[in-house]
């Protein structure tokens, strides 16, 4: 009987704890019902997907530059792959990446330029991911292996007459290279331009929202072209996906994400140019962007792939873990290096809020 009389107190004691902490907790942030009002206006006039957005900007003569937020955000690659089609049609035959390095374009191309059927023994997740750890062993995650088998399957449904999309790698040791890209971007002037190692007009590039301001110097650090400049000598536009704060949040105290819910699943994907944007309090963002992007995807982290760095690549994978000064036994180094991934990834999707 005492015993059950002191689990009742404790219970209790339990209960108005919780409750003392929620009344002094402060109320979640509301969005501002005039950037609401607003965005819901825009959406019933002028919604603009990001493909069709991308595009208008592409046939106008101006590059693109998908500028991801992190490495680790998972959810950005699921977006290039939706606008893969479009670039196509529009005429893109370049697909510029960060995390492929420029040492590796040979096997690259030959991997994103290959059928798949006359090699029906190969296995093309092992091969992307051999890829990748020549690449960057630091980035052993699902979603780029799979964005490089996707272009490998996309390029496989063209027909003869149809130009292939490649994969141009614009990494060197983990940096971006700013010699490749000026090449790559300079090669687009040549209008003669028949193989995909030459590109015609404007490129796609994706790269890290960090690596975009040294990207601009392959336009002339990004100075604004006289009034009869080609557009393919501006600057290129700068897209961002729509995500949380970095370290948590949601920007505009959940706008974005408000005002979807309260849409048809075909509202939840839209793009705007930023200059006039759709809402007030896009003005006080500081978001370096000219094309801004929201996707339905659930913001979500990268996905570590098992067992990325084997033993017997521990050795040549140390370059891209500078800090690990254990050199034997390999299996135990390579096993350090796999957790270092998994354990970045993690931490990464702690940070996201869940909505």
């Amino acid at each position: 009987m005492k015993n059950r009389h002191i689990r009742h107190l404790i219970s209790g004691f339990l209960a108005l704890s919780v409750l003392l902490i929620s009344g002094c907790s402060p109320p979640a942030a509301a969005p501002s019902g005039n950037d609401a009002e607003a965005l819901h206006a825009w959406l019933d006039d002028d919604i603009t997907s990001p493909a069709d957005l991308a595009a208008q900007t592409i046939a106008s003569g101006r590059s693109v530059i998908l500028a991801q937020d992190d490495a680790l955000r998972g959810d950005t690659s699921m977006l290039v792959e939706a606008l893969l089609p479009t670039l196509h049609d529009v005429g893109i035959s370049t697909v510029g990446v960060f995390f492929m390095d420029v040492s590796g374009q040979a096997d690259l191309d030959e991997f994103i330029l290959s059928d798949p059927a006359d090699n029906p023994s190969d296995n093309p997740a092992l091969k992307a991911q051999s890829l990748l750890r020549a690449a960057d062993a630091s980035l052993g995650y699902a979603e780029y292996c799979g964005f490089l088998e996707t272009v490998n399957r996309f390029n496989s449904r063209l027909n003869d007459e149809e130009t292939p999309i490649r994969v141009a790698a614009l990494g060197r040791n983990g940096q971006l290279d700013i010699e490749s890209l000026a090449e790559l971007v300079q090669g687009g002037e040549d209008e003669a331009a028949e193989t995909p190692s030459d590109p015609a007009g404007p490129v796609f590039l994706w790269l890290l929202a960090s690596q975009t301001a040294s990207a601009l110097e392959a336009w002339g650090e990004g100075d604004s072209p006289d009034e009869n400049s080609p557009p393919e000598n501006s600057p290129p536009e700068i897209l961002r996906h729509h995500g949380p704060i970095p370290g948590g949040g949601l920007r505009w105290d959940g706008l974005i994400e408000s005002v979807a819910a309260e849409r048809d699943l075909r509202d939840r994907t839209f793009a705007f140019y930023t200059e006039p944007a759709p809402f007030p309090g896009w003005e006080e963002s500081e978001i370096d962007a000219d094309i801004y992007a929201v996707t339905p995807y659930p913001y979500r982290g990268v996905t570590p792939i098992p067992d990325f760095i084997s033993p017997e690549y521990a050795s040549d994978a140390r370059r891209f873990f500078p800090d690990m000064s254990m050199e034997k036994p390999l299996r135990w180094l390579s096993s350090r290096m796999n957790h270092r991934i998994e354990r970045a990834a993690r931490k990464y999707a702690k940070s996201l809020p869940d909505v």
